[in-house]
Formats: C-alpha cells, structure tokens, sequence
C-alpha cells in the first residue's frame, strides 16, 4: 500500500507500473511461502489495495486529459489484473472488482458514457420525488427506475459498483465533466421518457388537484 501511495501519480502518467513495482516481490514471495500462507496474504493485499485505490479515484479532482485517463485504467485493470491473476485464482481477486467496473467506465465511449451517467442521473434524481406519487404508483416507479439503472450499469460493463459511485467515476472523465449533462430540473417529458404512462399522469393529475385546491380555498379578489 504505501509502495501504490507513492506511485499514484504514476498510474496516470506510465504505463505498466503495478508490473514494475511488484512484479518480482510477487514471484519471490510465491516461491518463499506457503500456498495457503500466500493466498492469505494475497486476499489481505487486495482487499486493502482495492479499497485505497476506489478511494483515491472517487476523492481526486477530475482527470486532466483522456490520456490519463486511460493510463489509469490500463495501469488499475490490465496491468495490475493480469500480474495478480497469474500467482492468485479469480475468487481471491473479488475485491478489486469495484476498481475495475471503475476502469470499464473510464474507457467507455463518450458518447455512451455521457449516455450512461444522464441515465443514471435522471433515475436518482427521480426517485425521491415520484416515490410519494400514490400507493400503486410509488411501487411500480421505483421499480422501473431501479431497472433503468441496472440496465445503464449493465450495458457500461459494471458488476459491482453502485450507481452513485458509477456516476462520480464517469465524472471524472474530463470530456463528461464538461458536458453539463446532470438536469438541474427534472421535466415533465423526462417524466414521461422513464416512468410508465400511468405513473407520469397520476403526478399529473396530483398536481392540478393540488392547485384546484389552491384555488377553492384562496379565491382570487
């Protein structure tokens, strides 16, 4: 860990450097311990490894360039995960899953990463206030709109990683921090876009009640 502390900044300006640095200390150890003891010791390695770096990468500012970018990505995900996955099994590796769901939205496609967090977005935005719509409605909106996500999250490669967190990762990719696409307002048509027919008139409906009601009890002079 404090080996990754000092080389951070490198993870976004060289290539291969999870490779450089431990590359021999990893085959040394394989040949000095134990399986089990080194298996032990690789889940405890990777575990911390995996929670320092998720961290680092959703407390940092965004990226300056899309070359760091997808340095970053390389050095986290296929530099670092081929070099474990050759002494480990995939199951000791579990806990770097959220880092590398974090990679895979690093090297989306723009355009679909800025799709990808609107989508995700829209969704959070909307939950809290169209949950309160009615009975029936708040069960089948919050499930339409837990399903949008779960789509967005799925169709950007993500496993593990929770939808606000994929929505920091994505940005810090300089490109989607710049496309202004959080809504500072949710509309009436994007209503419509992620809710069912049913769901989008009730809160209509609710709305004109609540002014009709407005109106009885506060007569204009």
């Amino acid at each position: 860990e404090d080996a990754t502390k000092a080389a951070l900044r490198s993870l976004r300006k060289e290539s291969s450097v999870f490779t450089y640095l431990f590359a021999r200390s990893l085959s040394s150890l394989a040949q000095w311990l134990r399986p089990e003891n080194f298996t032990a010791l690789g889940r405890y390695t990777t575990d911390k490894l995996g929670k320092y770096l998720l961290n680092q990468l959703l407390r940092q500012p965004p990226f300056a360039s899309e070359v760091e970018t997808e340095l970053f990505a390389a050095n986290c995900k296929e530099d670092l995960g081929g070099l474990l996955a050759s002494h480990l099994e995939p199951a000791d590796l579990a806990q770097l899953q959220q880092v590398w769901d974090s990679c895979e939205l690093l090297i989306l496609p723009l355009d679909a990463a800025i799709e990808t967090l609107k989508v995700l977005s829209r969704a959070a935005r909307l939950t809290p206030s169209y949950a309160r719509v009615s009975t029936d409605g708040t069960q089948q909106s919050g499930e339409v709109l837990e399903r949008k996500q779960a789509e967005a999250l799925v169709g950007a490669g993500v496993q593990v990683l929770s939808a606000a967190d994929a929505m920091t990762v994505l940005r810090k990719r300089p490109e989607v921090a710049a496309a202004s696409v959080a809504e500072s307002e949710t509309s009436f048509s994007v209503l419509q876009e992620m809710l069912p027919a049913g769901a989008a008139q009730a809160t209509l409906q609710l709305g004109a009640g609540a002014l009709q009601q407005l109106s009885d009890k506060t007569p204009l002079p």
